[in-house]
């Protein structure tokens, strides 16, 4: 089933909520100021399904005192209805929302006149002939107008018709992997606890699974989600869902954080931007602005850097950290009074200032030309080729290991190391590399054995079994297998890879034991120190020669082993187990 979100926009009274309501029967005026105001103030959710495609409408409010609200309505939006009241025809919130979902990229959609029973045929032509001229060469250019009446209940059947033949026609939108929502709100239902709803950008979340709540970086748990008031078992993009969450109260969660499927997101206070401004007259650098991102609204100063096209290259510094991300849109108003601007694409986060005065100023603004115009540069391109080059080699080589430690490339490509590991950055987040801690590996590399690697590593496998809880010395391994036609390297590669695979621990003096033998000696000392008197007294070395069974050398190197991992602590050559301490 397809999945879409269309929204509204216009001028403050020009019908919108009355058309949804007339539409799908669901009055999206939820709050009791709504009511008395007749008007809507905050964001109105509404949804109806026809031939397989799930359309959630969002209704957004048109009184300029709310933009901020209509502004997080259009987070996720990809086709809008476009209203405008025959009797009074484009309003100022009409032509604020035209630049505003310009800016945001919405190309998709339709335009409605409402009210079409309270004026003659007449005046129906002229409202026509003003969207025309008002919106010539523009993106309404190519809606088509639509005309509805309280009167003619059929008119709002053929609106719908037109908005379900139109999103068939829609491309399928190139969605990222991973799960991305915003949140718009938060409250709580007796017997279930947190809930919060919002748009999904982008991926699918299921139920039991964990998610990343930003800004906070909480790990949660969805414990239900609902689509358009039905329970379903996975939240898919371009629809709009509510979710049960658990591990966090609704009042710590405002409009504007979201919900990610990553935890390794990283705050900034400097963007990089491309801006697009509506009156260049009514912006200047290093102007305070007001900065709205999904459903966020945040404050800061925008720094004009560069001109290019018919926009600037510029920075902008936040008054907060915030989370965000490359390609990004978003949109640009003034803090006083509170006129939008303009709109930005965000392109890069790197959170560093860029001053003219830099050597290294050129380069970067034309990096940020590059960003923007969709071109890799040249250096960009060429490391990233070297380090695929370099762990192709790297794993062609040794196939049995996880992946190169990230110093080691660092050593051999000589390029500074913020380009290096922005490249990095960028390749993890294409799925060309998997980074592990310090680890680096292709995306796609997994450690598999040859049939005569299978061989040698069940014959080391045999012997260390054979000898229980007793360490055995690699000497003796190799020459065992040696004796028995293995290779000195064959053996020597495969142990090491059990070793880093932790089928083997290694303790010390070139000694090692099975992991599984290792974890036996662990449950004994958990017994062993179960009894109140045992974990206050401790255990002396004899004691645990007894408890395993092992002469003295090969308990030496098994105590002080668990001592090094932090699962014993010494006390004058007492041993306690660290956690009773």
């Amino acid at each position: 089933m397809k999945n879409i979100i269309i929204g509204t926009a216009g001028h403050i009274d020009h019908g919108k909520t009355t058309l949804i309501k007339y539409m799908t029967g669901i009055d999206t005026d939820r709050l009791p100021e709504e009511k008395e105001k007749n008007m809507t103030i905050d964001i109105g959710f509404s949804h109806f399904q026809e031939k397989n495609i799930n359309i959630g409408i969002v209704d957004v409010p048109g009184h300029q005192k709310f933009i901020k609200n209509m502004l997080s309505g259009v987070a996720g939006i990809n086709y809008i209805l476009f209203i405008v009241s025959c009797d009074d025809g484009v309003m100022p919130q009409t032509m604020e929302h035209f630049e505003i979902l310009k800016l945001l990229g919405i190309r998709n959609g339709v335009i409605v006149l409402t009210k079409k029973d309270l004026v003659t045929e007449e005046r129906v032509e002229e409202v026509k002939k003003e969207l025309r001229e008002k919106f010539k060469d523009s993106f309404l250019e190519s809606f088509e107008i639509m005309e509805t009446s309280i009167k003619d209940i059929k008119s709002y059947e053929r609106l719908k018709e037109k908005i379900v033949e139109d999103i068939l026609k829609l491309e399928e939108r190139v969605e990222e992997k991973e799960f991305l929502m915003y949140i718009d709100r938060s409250f709580s239902i007796k017997g279930y606890g947190t809930v919060v709803t919002g748009s999904v950008l982008s991926g699918e979340l299921s139920l039991g699974e964990n998610i990343y709540l930003y800004p906070q970086k909480e790990k949660l748990k969805v414990k239900s989600i609902e689509r358009f008031g039905e329970k379903v078992e996975t939240l898919e993009s371009n629809t709009r869902g509510a979710i049960n969450l658990s591990g966090v109260d609704y009042k710590d969660i405002k409009r504007g954080n979201f919900l990610y499927s990553k935890e390794d997101l990283k705050p900034t206070n400097i963007i990089d931007v491309y801006f697009t401004f509506l009156d260049e007259e009514k912006i200047k650098s290093n102007q305070r602005v007001r900065v709205y991102f999904g459903t966020d609204e945040v404050l800061g100063k925008i720094r004009l850097l560069e001109r290019y096209n018919s926009g600037w290259i510029a920075q902008i510094y936040l008054e907060k950290e915030i989370f965000v991300f490359r390609n990004q849109l978003g949109i640009i108003r003034n803090y006083a009074p509170t006129i939008t601007l303009g709109g930005v694409k965000i392109l890069d986060t790197q959170e560093r200032k860029i001053n003219k005065r830099d050597v290294d100023y050129k380069e970067r603004i034309e990096n940020l030309k590059n960003i923007f115009e969709n071109r890799s540069s040249l250096d960009e391109e060429k490391i990233k080729n070297e380090i695929l080059k370099f762990l192709r080699d790297y794993h062609n080589k040794n196939n049995l290991k996880k992946g190169l430690n990230i110093n080691d490339l660092k050593e051999n490509l000589k390029y500074k190391k913020d380009d290096l590991e922005k490249v990095l950055n960028m390749m993890s987040k294409e799925n060309l590399i998997k980074i592990d801690g310090k680890i680096l590996s292709l995306f796609d590399f997994k450690i598999r054995l040859t049939k005569e690697e299978k061989n040698i590593k069940e014959k080391i496998f045999k012997i260390y079994k054979s000898t229980s809880i007793s360490p055995v010395k690699y000497e003796i391994i190799k020459n065992m297998l040696i004796s028995s036609g293995e290779k000195i390297e064959d053996i020597k590669v495969i142990h090491r890879y059990m070793v880093e695979s932790e089928m083997i621990i290694y303790l010390d003096e070139d000694k090692y034991i099975l992991s599984g033998y290792f974890k036996e000696i662990q449950k004994r000392l958990n017994d062993y120190f179960s009894f109140e008197e045992n974990f206050k007294s401790g255990i002396t070395l004899g004691k645990f020669r007894e408890l395993i069974g092992n002469n003295r050398e090969n308990s030496l190197s098994l105590i002080l082993k668990l001592e090094k991992i932090g699962f014993l602590i010494n006390k004058n050559n007492i041993r306690f187990l660290r956690e009773k301490i």
